[in-house]
C-alpha cells in the first residue's frame, strides 16, 4: 500500500534510497583495475550478473506490478554486457557456473536479510543496473565486445529474444529450441500433433486446455504433452502426462516426480493439498534442485490430480534468471486453473457461476487485529491488520475490499478477474458458515466458522475469519459528519550505515453543510556517512463537496476536477465519528 508513496517521496532526490542501496550492495567494487585480462573480465561480469539477477528477482517477487519494467531493465543490462556470450561460457564450464551460483546466493541472502529495506531500494532498480558498481559495460565496453568474437569450443549461441508481454511471458512464439533444454534435459520434439498453434485446445488423457500465447507445443500424444517458452536469458519446459495411480495419492505423486522429473534433489517438503472444482484430490508443490547429469539449478512447479485409477501429473521446469520464472509460473497457474477435466465425480465449482445458495444473505463484514510487522526502515511495528468479508445473496463471497464505493453491488466477475484468490462461495448451515475459496493453481480450499446472527439488536459476526472476528457494518444514507480527520504514516529506522525517518499525512476537514477541505504533506530526513538531508513535499488545499452514501465517499472538487469515489467503512455511525477507513487507510478524528 505504501510502495507508490515511497517511490514518489524519494523520486526528487533518491538520497535515502541511495543510502539503502549502498548498504545492500555488499560486494560492489568501487575501484576496478584500468584494464582486465579475459579471466578477470569474465569474473567481473559474472559478479555483476549475479547481483543484477538477485536484485531483480527480489524486487519482482514483492511487486508484480513493476515486473515488466524490471524485466526491461534487466534485458537492457544483459544486452550491454553481452550476457549471451557469458551465459554460453557458464553453461560450458561447471566451475564458472558454481561461482555464479555461489555469488548469487550471497546476494540473495543479503537482500533477504535486509527485507523491507531492500524493497524500498527497488524503486531505484534502473539506476542500480546502470551504475558503475554493477554495469561493467560503462568501463569495459570494448573488451566486452570481444567476448562475442572470441573463439570457444563450447560456445552455443543463445536464441533470439521473443517479444514479451507485461506478465513476463513471451507474447509471440519463441524460436525453435534445440533438442536440449535450457540446462541439458531432454526436450521431446516429436509427437502426434507437435507445433500446435497457440489458441487451439489440446487434450492429454482426461484434461483439455488451451496453451497461452508464447508457448510452443513440441509434443502432443494421447497421454503426454510438452510445451516450451523462452526469454532472452532462460527457457521453460512444461510436461503434462497421465499415469496409472495405485495406492496413496500423495505418495504416488511424490514418487512420480522423483522418477519422472529431470531435476534431482527434490525435497517436496511443503505440498499444498485440496481438491479441484469437481472435487478430485489435488496437490501443488514448488521446489528446486539440480538437473540430472549437471550442476544447473532449476525451479519446478508441479501439480497432480487423482482421477479414479489414474493421475494427471504436470511439471514446469524453469531457470530463475532475473525472475523470468515468475512469468512462467503465472502462465502455468493460468493453464492449470483453466483445465477442463473429464471423469470427475463432483459438479464443477466456479464462484462466478455459483451453485444454488443455501441460507444466503447480504452483508459487509469488517474487523481488525494487532500484529507485529517489519518496519521498512528497521525494527518491528505493532500494526492494525484489517480484514474484509462480503457476502452476496447469490451465495458468493469476497474476502477483500473493492474500491470505488461499490460493495454489495460489486461487479463480482470483474473483481474475480482482478483478485481471483479473493473469490469464493458460502453456505449457511445452522450456526455455522462454510466457505469454499479458489486458491493457487485452481486448488479449492474449505474453511468454516461460527456465525452469530446478531439477535437482540447486536451486530452479526463471523467468529474466526483469518484469525479475526469480523462484524457486519451497515451502509449509511446521506450522512453528514463534522471534524478534521488525519491519516498518518511514519517510520523511523537505522543501520550501521545510515538512519532515516519518513512521515506522510493526509488531512480531510468535513463540515456538516457537505463541504470539505483536503491537504497533506510528506517528508523524509536522513543521516549517513558523508551525507545528510531532508526532503519535503506539500500538497495544496483542495475544496469541494462530499457525499456519504452506502459504503461510498465521493469528493467533488470545486475546481472542476473529476470527482473521486472511495470505499468507506465505519466502525460506528454518528456525526462525530472517531475513525473512518477510506480505501483501507485509517483516518482518525482530531480532538474529542
Amino acid at each position: 500500500m505504501y510502495a507508490e508513496y515511497f517511490l514518489r517521496l524519494y523520486s526528487p532526490s533518491f538520497l535515502i534510497a541511495n543510502l539503502l542501496i549502498a548498504s545492500l550492495s555488499m560486494s560492489a567494487q568501487d575501484q576496478r583495475p584500468a584494464s582486465l585480462n579475459a579471466a578477470q573480465l569474465l569474473d567481473t561480469v559474472i559478479q555483476a550478473g549475479a547481483y543484477a539477477e538477485a536484485f531483480t528477482q527480489f524486487c519482482e517477487s514483492g511487486n508484480r506490478m513493476a515486473a515488466a519494467r524490471d524485466q526491461a531493465q534487466l534485458r537492457a543490462w544483459a544486452q550491454r554486457n553481452h550476457w549471451s556470450a557469458v551465459q554460453a561460457r557458464l553453461n560450458a564450464d561447471p566451475a564458472l557456473q558454481t561461482k555464479f551460483t555461489s555469488q548469487k546466493r550471497l546476494f540473495v541472502e543479503g537482500f533477504a536479510a535486509h527485507g523491507l529495506k531492500t524493497a524500498l531500494a527497488c524503486g531505484l532498480l534502473p539506476q542500480e543496473l546502470t551504475s558503475p558498481a554493477h554495469d561493467p559495460s560503462l568501463k569495459y565496453s570494448a573488451e566486452l565486445q570481444m567476448l562475442d568474437n572470441a573463439p570457444s569450443a563450447n560456445f552455443v549461441p543463445s536464441p533470439a529474444t521473443p517479444a514479451e508481454s507485461a506478465s513476463g511471458v513471451p507474447a509471440a512464439a519463441p524460436p525453435a529450441l534445440p533438442a536440449t533444454g535450457s540446462s541439458g534435459f531432454v526436450v521431446p520434439t516429436t509427437g502426434e500433433a507437435a507445433n500446435v498453434p497457440a489458441g487451439n485446445p489440446i487434450t492429454v488423457g482426461s484434461v483439455t486446455f488451451t496453451p497461452p500465447a508464447g508457448w510452443r507445443v513440441t509434443e502432443n500424444t494421447s497421454q503426454r504433452a510438452t510445451l516450451q517458452a523462452a526469454t532472452q536469458h532462460t527457457k521453460a519446459v512444461l510436461f503434462i502426462e497421465q499415469l496409472p495411480l495405485s495406492g496413496d495419492f500423495r505418495s504416488a505423486f511424490g514418487n512420480a516426480l522423483r522418477t519422472q522429473s529431470p531435476v534431482t534433489g527434490l525435497k517436496l517438503q511443503y505440498p499444498q493439498e485440496g481438491v479441484t472444482g469437481g472435487g478430485s484430490p489435488m496437490i501443488h508443490v514448488r521446489d528446486n534442485g539440480t538437473l540430472r547429469g549437471g550442476r544447473q539449478n532449476e525451479t519446478i512447479d508441479a501439480v497432480g490430480v487423482a482421477l479414479g485409477n489414474t493421475m494427471l501429473l504436470s511439471e514446469l521446469v524453469s531457470g530463475d534468471w532475473g525472475g523470468d520464472n515468475f512469468g512462467f509460473q503465472r502462465a502455468f497457474e493460468k493453464i492449470v486453473s483453466n483445465w477442463k477435466l473429464t471423469g470427475e465425480k463432483g459438479t464443477a465449482w466456479d464462484p462466478v457461476n455459483p451453485p444454488p445458495p443455501v441460507g444466503a444473505r447480504s452483508g459487509f463484514f469488517f474487523g481488525a487485529r494487532l500484529q507485529n510487522q517489519l518496519n521498512p526502515l528497521g525494527g518491528m511495528d505493532l500494526n492494525a491488520v484489517r480484514e474484509y468479508l462480503i457476502l452476496l445473496p447469490t451465495g458468493q463471497a469476497f474476502k477483500s475490499l473493492p474500491f470505488g464505493g461499490r460493495v454489495l453491488d460489486m461487479n463480482f466477475a470483474a473483481e474475480c478477474t482482478r483478485l481471483p484468490h479473493a473469490c469464493g462461495t458460502y453456505r449457511m448451515e445452522g450456526s455455522r458458515i462454510n466457505f469454499t475459496w479458489r486458491g493457487e493453481y485452481g486448488l479449492v480450499t474449505h474453511d468454516n466458522s461460527q456465525f452469530d446472527r446478531g439477535s437482540g439488536g447486536g451486530k452479526a459476526s463471523v467468529a474466526n475469519f483469518n484469525g479475526t472476528r469480523v462484524f457486519e457494518t451497515a451502509p449509511v444514507q446521506n450522512l453528514r459528519i463534522s471534524g478534521r480527520y488525519t491519516s498518518t504514516f511514519a517510520s523511523v529506522g537505522s543501520t550501521a550505515f545510515h538512519s532515516a525517518s519518513v512521515v506522510a499525512q493526509t488531512f480531510i476537514n468535513f463540515s456538516p453543510d457537505g463541504t470539505y477541505q483536503k491537504s497533506g504533506f510528506s517528508a523524509a530526513s536522513f543521516t549517513g556517512t558523508g551525507a545528510a538531508g531532508t526532503v519535503q513535499e506539500h500538497k495544496g488545499v483542495q475544496t469541494g463537496r462530499y457525499t456519504l452514501n452506502g459504503y461510498a465517499l465521493t469528493l467533488a472538487p470545486s475546481g472542476g476536477e473529476p470527482p473521486e469515489t472511495f470505499t468507506t467503512v465505519f466502525e460506528a455511525v454518528n456525526p462525530s465519528l472517531k475513525a473512518i477507513f477510506i480505501n483501507d487507510k485509517a483516518f482518525l478524528r482530531d480532538g474529542r
